[in-house]
């Protein structure tokens, strides 16, 4: 396919991504875009969630809560521009929470504000609990900015994580009916994704019927 897109070329394959096991907020979030979407993994050329701050322009931010302390000195964020409202920021910084407020990353280097590339950042290795990823929006009245991807990486020393699990989809049952639910399981492991099968058990909470 000659209008095909150029493979995306991901400079950090083979680190752990820790924003994976992360709880993710920021400043504002659409009603048509998810926050989640920034920490969900997927390939961001194939992504059907995003996140933006449509309407509001000026500076947003995203922010990463882990439940303890973590060991970075890498990240990099995808931005996400939507041929409308959200476009690609003038210019962003990376922060991190000191025990007291919010500082920038010491001896940074990148924050790129580039389209379709992994925009990396370097800095020295920090050890916190929350990381903060500021934007200023390009432009004036309704120019906001979006992010299909943002992520830190573990530089050696952050703890081990429980794995992600996931029961799937929620789904409406007619009393003597059944349904079928497809669960997942995540371990952290260097290249962000899984670290071999896991075993999956269910087990009802409450309700009606049995679980098998």
């Amino acid at each position: 396919n000659r209008n095909a897109l150029p493979q995306l070329v991901d400079p950090n394959t083979g680190l752990m991504n820790l924003a994976l096991v992360a709880k993710p907020s920021t400043s504002f979030v659409s009603g048509d875009q998810i926050i989640a979407a920034i920490n969900d993994g997927q390939n961001p050329r194939r992504s059907s969630e995003h996140y933006g701050n449509w309407p509001r322009g000026g500076t947003q931010w995203v922010e990463y809560t882990w439940s303890k302390p973590i060991s970075t000195n890498k990240a990099d964020v995808y931005w996400y521009v939507d041929g409308r409202d959200l476009h690609l920021p003038k210019a962003s910084r990376l922060k991190y929470f000191d025990g007291n407020s919010f500082v920038e990353v010491p001896n940074v280097k990148g924050l790129g504000v580039e389209g379709d590339v992994w925009n990396e950042t370097t800095f020295d290795e920090i050890t916190t609990d929350r990381m903060r990823l500021e934007f200023d929006a390009a432009g004036g009245n309704n120019i906001s900015t979006g992010i299909t991807e943002f992520r830190v990486f573990d530089s050696g020393k952050s703890p081990p994580f429980p794995p992600i699990v996931k029961a799937g989809i929620d789904r409406v049952v007619v009393l003597g009916g059944k349904t079928y639910l497809r669960g997942s399981v995540k371990q952290l492991a260097h290249g962000g994704d899984e670290a071999g099968p896991a075993k999956i058990s269910w087990s009802k909470d409450s309700g009606m019927g049995d679980v098998t």
